[in-house]
C-alpha cells in the first residue's frame, strides 16, 4: 500500500521525482490487474502528462538495471500497458530491487557511498559531477541532517568540503543503518570493501558462535562489517576513548568470544581498539547468546565478576518479577531470548548511548506513543530506579531494551488499564459464546480487555458494551456503546479498535 511507501526508511530525504516515482511504482505493484492513469491520480495532484514520465523514467532505470545485471537470478520486472490499464510484471523482491535503483539516484545515497571511500568530497567537483548547484546541494544536505539528526550522523560543510560529522562509533551505526534499510542487501554498497570477504568473515562468525543465519541476518551483519572496514580503510578510526574500560572488561568471556578476536587478529590485522570494538558491536547484537544456553551462561560469568553489567540486569529481573508476580523461567526459548536481550542491551547502551533502535529495528520514534504509552510507561516505572545517572536519550535506549525483552513473555498491553466489555445479543447462548470468542481473537493481542455477558458480569462497571441487538442501554453513556455485525466484519474490527483506544486513553489519563 503507499501508507507503506510514504513511511519507508528515509523517503522524507528523498527529491519529489524519486518520491513520486517510487510511490506510482508502488502503487502499480499493488494492483497486480492494472490501474488507469485516472486511479493513480486519485494518490497525487500531478497531471496525466507526469505520470506518464515517471512510468517512462522507471522503465529506463528497470532496462538499465537489466542491461547491467551480473546475477541472473535477478528479474526486475517493468511497468507495461495493456487496455489502458498499466500493471507491473515482477513480484515483491523486483519491487525493491528497482526502487533500490530508483533511491540510487538520490543525493544523500551518492554523498554517503563517497564517504565510504574517501573522508572528503569537494564541494565544487562534486556539483560540477553530479549537475547540481550548491544551494541544492545545501538544501539536500539540510533534509539528510534533519531526518538523520535521531542516529548521531550528518554532513558537515566546512572550508568547501563534505563530510561526515559525530562520533566515530555513532557514525558507523548511523552509515549501517542508513544503507541497509535502504538496500536491505540487494546492492553492496561498499566498493573499497571486498563482498566475498566480509561473507566469510560473517560465516565464520556464525560458526563460532554457532549461529545458524538466515539470509537476510547473514547481510545485515556484512553490511555491519562493511561499514566497520570501510571506515577503516579511509582512516576515520575509534578512538580508545570510545570504549569505556568496563566494556574493555567483558571483551573475553569465553572461548567463542578468543577465537572471534583471533581470528580478526589473523586475517585482518586491525589494531586493538578497532578488534574490540568490532567484537563489542557483535555481542550487542542478541544473536550472540541465542544458542547452547550461551545468555545463561554468559549471565553467570558476569554474575561472577559482579559486573555492573550483572548488578543492572538482575535488578531489572527482580523488578518485572515482582511486579508480574511470576518468576522467569531463563531455561525456556523465551525466557532464554528474555536474558539475552538484557545483556545484549548493556552492551548496546555502553557502545552506542542514545541510540535507541538497532540496525534493522523498526523505529522507536512511536514508541512511548498511541497505544505503546502504557507499556513505555511501565518498564520506565521498573527500569529508572537503578539507572538515574543515565541522560534521557541513554534511559530511552535502556528502555527500549528491557521493553522488548518485557514482551517477549508478556503482552505489551500489560501495564494498560484493564477495559471492561459487556456483550449483549440478540441471539442464542451458544452464538453468544461464538462472538465472545471472536471478539477476544479481535482485541487481546491489542488491548488489556475483560469480556463479560450478562450471566458473566457479577455487577461489574462495563467501560464499553457491544451489542448486536439495536436498542440502546440507558444506564450506559452512548459515548460506550458500540452497534456491530454478529459476523464482526472488516469494519465492526476498525471501529472496535478505535473506540477501545480511545476509551484505554481515557482510562490512562485518569491515573
Amino acid at each position: 500500500m503507499l501508507e507503506e511507501f510514504s513511511t519507508h526508511f528515509a523517503a522524507d530525504i528523498y527529491s519529489n521525482d524519486i518520491h513520486h516515482q517510487g510511490a506510482i511504482l508502488q502503487i502499480i505493484s499493488d494492483y497486480p490487474r492494472g490501474l488507469d492513469v485516472t486511479s493513480i491520480q486519485e494518490y497525487f495532484p500531478l497531471s496525466r502528462r507526469t505520470i506518464y514520465k515517471y512510468i517512462e523514467e522507471i522503465n529506463a532505470v528497470a532496462t538499465l538495471a537489466e542491461e547491467n545485471k551480473t546475477d541472473e537470478n535477478i528479474d526486475y520486472g517493468e511497468i507495461k500497458k495493456e487496455n489502458n490499464l498499466y500493471y507491473f510484471t515482477g513480484n515483491r523482491i523486483s519491487f525493491q530491487h528497482i526502487y533500490s535503483k530508483i533511491i540510487d539516484e538520490s543525493v544523500a545515497l551518492i554523498i554517503c557511498k563517497q564517504l565510504l571511500v574517501t573522508r572528503e568530497i569537494n564541494v565544487k567537483q562534486f556539483c560540477y559531477d553530479h549537475y547540481i548547484s550548491e544551494t541544492a546541494l545545501r538544501r539536500n544536505i539540510v533534509k539528510f541532517n534533519n531526518y538523520m539528526e535521531k542516529y548521531g550522523l550528518s554532513i558537515l560543510i566546512a572550508k568547501g568540503f563534505l563530510s561526515l560529522h559525530g562520533t566515530a562509533p555513532k557514525i558507523r551505526f548511523g552509515l549501517a543503518t542508513f544503507l541497509w534499510r535502504n538496500y536491505r542487501g540487494l546492492q553492496w554498497p561498499f566498493p573499497n570493501v571486498s563482498q566475498k570477504s566480509m561473507r566469510n568473515l560473517a560465516l565464520r562468525i556464525g560458526t563460532i558462535y554457532s549461529i545458524d543465519f538466515n539470509q537476510g541476518k547473514l547481510m545485515e551483519l556484512m553490511y555491519i562489517l562493511g561499514t566497520n572496514f570501510s571506515q577503516i580503510s579511509v582512516n576515520n578510526f575509534i578512538s580508545p576513548g570510545d570504549i569505556s574500560q568496563e566494556m574493555l572488561d567483558l571483551l573475553i568471556l569465553d572461548d567463542r568470544d578468543q577465537e572471534f578476536y583471533d581470528y580478526l587478529t589473523n586475517f585482518f590485522g586491525l589494531n586493538d581498539t578497532e578488534l574490540s570494538f568490532i567484537v563489542l558491536w557483535f555481542k550487542s547484537m542478541s544473536d550472540a547468546y541465542s544458542t547452547s544456553n550461551r545468555a545463561q551462561i554468559i549471565y553467570e560469568k558476569l554474575k561472577k565478576l559482579n559486573h555492573s553489567f550483572y548488578k543492572k540486569n538482575v535488578k531489572y529481573i527482580m523488578a518485572v518479577e515482582s511486579r508480574t508476580n511470576t518468576k522467569i523461567d531463563f531455561s525456556t526459548p523465551t525466557g532464554e531470548l528474555f536474558l539475552a536481550t538484557i545483556i545484549a542491551g548493556q552492551f548496546h547502551l555502553n557502545l552506542f548511548h542514545d541510540l535507541s533502535f538497532t540496525i534493522a529495528n523498526i523505529d522507536m520514534d512511536h514508541f512511548g506513543g498511541n497505544i505503546e504509552i502504557g507499556l513505555f510507561e511501565g518498564i520506565k516505572n521498573i527500569t529508572l530506579p537503578n539507572n538515574t545517572e543515565l541522560d534521557p536519550g541513554e534511559l530511552n535506549t535502556a528502555i527500549m531494551f528491557n521493553a522488548m525483552a518485557f514482551m517477549l513473555i508478556f503482552p505489551h498491553h500489560y501495564f494498560d488499564p484493564q477495559i471492561n466489555i459487556l456483550i449483549k445479543m440478540d441471539a442464542p447462548a451458544y452464538a453468544e459464546q461464538i462472538f465472545t470468542l471472536h471478539l477476544r481473537e479481535i482485541l487481546d493481542p491489542y488491548f488489556n480487555v475483560a469480556i463479560f455477558n450478562q450471566k458473566t458480569s457479577n455487577h461489574v462497571q462495563p467501560d464499553l458494551l457491544v451489542s448486536t441487538a439495536l436498542f440502546l442501554d440507558e444506564s450506559i453513556d452512548q459515548k460506550y456503546q458500540i452497534f456491530v455485525n454478529p459476523q464482526l466484519n472488516s469494519s465492526d474490527r476498525t471501529n472496535l479498535h478505535k473506540i477501545v483506544t480511545m476509551i484505554t486513553a481515557e482510562k490512562r489519563a485518569e491515573k
